[in-house]
């Protein structure tokens, strides 16, 4: 699966461990990170139907994926 970014900082911040380490912290990073990973393992999103939901929260920005 093919992944956009809104912009260039967060593309970075998503692709690079260290700048994303500094942006949402070790933690938040490897989720993000995981979360990326499956995303571009899927085919289509039905394939991600199954995965959980993950929040993070770091420099006032939430984060989420998963399902509604």
């Amino acid at each position: 699966m093919r992944i956009m970014f809104r912009d260039e900082d967060l593309q970075l911040a998503c692709t690079d461990p260290d700048v994303g380490r500094r942006r949402w912290g070790e933690s938040c990073a490897k989720v993000i990170r995981r979360r990326l990973d499956q995303l571009r393992a899927a085919e289509t999103l039905e394939d991600m139907r199954n995965l959980w939901n993950v929040r993070c929260r770091g420099n006032r920005m939430e984060v989420w994926t998963g399902r509604k």
